[in-house]
């Protein structure tokens, strides 16, 4: 390849290789590649794609490339490393030509930070929702936007929420039930947009 197509994948933020399309091999990387997979970018260049594939999915992928099929994929994915180990990637794959050959541009975004994010928010929300649940008072926890977040058994007692209206997680279908279940609607849907406006407020009602 030209070095110009070098310099233009070496641009390239995410990780990125090129994989000649009659071999499947790698033909070119730049150095967000090498440092994902663990290894030189010399040393990456000339390996089969196979070797590089952690699922049944790229391993579908390239094994329909060989028999000469050039298609597109796109989805969440995992690459093995060169120390055997996988790395969870949002990986596309594009079929295009390169210096006058076709060949297919893989690129890669690890997904390993994000996926720890998750499980550490997954963790807080199961500690939140013991907290809850453990405490005498019915608690009704929303975001700043008034969305609900969680709400304990002790809450929806005291509502009469039925079971499968909250299996449904359709705030509006909640609020409503709330509004109808008060003595004054009128005044409780005057409090909560007065507690939207001034979050610290308090506010009382009689069902």
């Amino acid at each position: 390849m030209t070095g110009a197509s070098q310099a233009l994948i070496d641009a390239l933020p995410q990780a990125v290789w090129l994989v000649d399309a009659a071999s499947l091999r790698v033909i070119a990387a730049n150095g967000a590649a090498a440092a994902l997979l663990g290894c030189e970018r010399e040393a990456l260049l000339g390996n089969a794609a196979l070797t590089l594939a952690a699922t049944p999915e790229d391993l579908c992928f390239w094994h329909d490339a060989a028999e000469g099929r050039r298609e597109r994929l796109a989805s969440n994915s995992f690459v093995r490393r060169f120390d055997g180990q996988t790395v969870p990637v949002l990986r596309s794959i594009e079929p295009l030509q390169i210096d006058g050959s076709a060949a297919f541009l893989v690129a890669m975004h690890d997904r390993s930070a994000q996926l720890r994010a998750e499980h550490e928010l997954e963790l807080a929300a199961a500690e939140l929702a013991a907290t809850l649940e453990s405490t005498a008072d019915g608690l009704l926890v929303t975001d700043l936007s008034g969305r609900i977040r969680h709400c304990n058994r002790r809450f929806a007692d005291l509502w009469a929420l039925p079971d499968d209206l909250l299996a449904l997680h359709d705030d509006a279908r909640v609020f409503d039930w709330m509004r109808r279940s008060v003595v004054d609607p009128a005044g409780y849907a005057q409090r909560l947009a007065a507690i939207a406006e001034a979050t610290l407020l308090q506010a009382s009602d009689m069902l």
